[in-house]
């Protein structure tokens, strides 16, 4: 992007994300524990100004908690003690207009589309004369979640015009591979090209030969992101026990559907229209926006409405 356009766009806005999981995480060739089990990743952005007055409201909540706690999470806590500090996350939140995002799949959806993607190179393999080596490898469920949350806050940035952007995604505390995968995969949504190494025998010089296939995007990424960090914080972090209370409270909502709803789509506002903080929820009504997981990852089991339609 050059200067001018970068003046165009406007200032960078610096954000903060704090996040976290609730649910399923497995992978791709795991099957559902039971009919409709989801995986949830849930959180909120502000800008970096005011992250410091935030945190300090909503640590009042976790100081409150027992001290034997090192690692606050919603679920560890009493069941009224559980009460008391969602309804004290809510309120801070909606006081303070904080948007709230989350990213929902179907276990048995994400494992679905893992078949599919099986199935394909089984055929593509077998009508060259081959055999089939091995199975490609399953994703992770849990960088699905995060690349689906993510990408919705890069979409309430677009859409109020903010493009310059520098991001820092605090977590909980989890493994440095995942990190690095959650880093990796934010990257190469946005990137413009993609180099996938490739290796063949070669049987003249019975070695094998390395090289690399490019892939171009047709457009460029409309964002100019100067600075892309992916960290964990402190355990006892209150932002952090907010965001675990959000996905926790969405993963909650999300299991205790009537049994008419329990495999419609999960991305949507009538999904969780009873949330407390469904007025700063950036979700959109089912029949206003393509989403990509309940669409690639919609469990096999959804009832299609008359005509075929989804």
């Amino acid at each position: 992007m050059s200067e001018t356009e970068r003046k165009e766009s406007g200032d960078v806005a610096d954000l903060v994300v704090f996040c976290d999981e609730s649910g399923a995480k497995g992978y791709a060739d795991q099957q559902e524990h039971f009919p409709g089990e989801t995986g949830v990743f849930a959180g909120f952005f502000v800008p970096r100004e005011y992250v410091s007055p935030l945190e300090a409201e909503l640590r009042t909540i976790t100081d409150s908690l027992s001290p034997d706690l090192e690692k606050p999470h919603i679920t560890d806590i009493s069941a009224e003690h559980q009460q008391h500090s969602r309804n004290g996350v809510y309120k801070i939140f909606l006081r303070n207009r904080v948007p709230c995002f989350y990213e929902a799949i179907y276990v048995q959806g994400f494992h679905a589309d893992y078949e599919r993607q099986c199935k394909a190179l089984r055929n593509f393999v077998a009508s060259t004369g081959s055999k089939l080596k091995k199975q490609p490898q399953p994703e992770s469920l849990h960088t699905a979640l995060f690349l689906g949350f993510y990408t919705k806050i890069l979409d309430f940035c677009l859409k109020r015009g903010k493009t310059n952007l520098k991001i820092e995604i605090r977590t909980d505390k989890i493994d440095s591979p995942i990190l690095k995968k959650f880093h990796q995969t934010g990257e190469r949504f946005l990137c413009d090209e993609r180099k996938i190494p490739l290796k063949k025998w070669n049987p003249e010089t019975q070695s094998v030969v390395y090289g690399s296939l490019t892939l171009k995007h047709d457009t460029r990424s409309p964002f100019n992101i100067e600075d892309y960090i992916i960290a964990p914080t402190a355990d006892d972090n209150g932002a952090i026990f907010a965001a675990d209370v959000l996905a926790n409270s969405f993963n909650y909502l999300l299991r205790q559907r009537e049994r008419k709803q329990r495999f419609e789509p999960l991305n949507c506002r009538e999904a969780v229209a009873s949330h407390p903080l469904i007025s700063i929820l950036y979700a959109h009504p089912q029949e206003s926006k393509w989403d990509f997981a309940d669409h690639m990852y919609a469990h096999p089991r959804r009832i299609l409405r008359p005509g075929g339609a989804a």
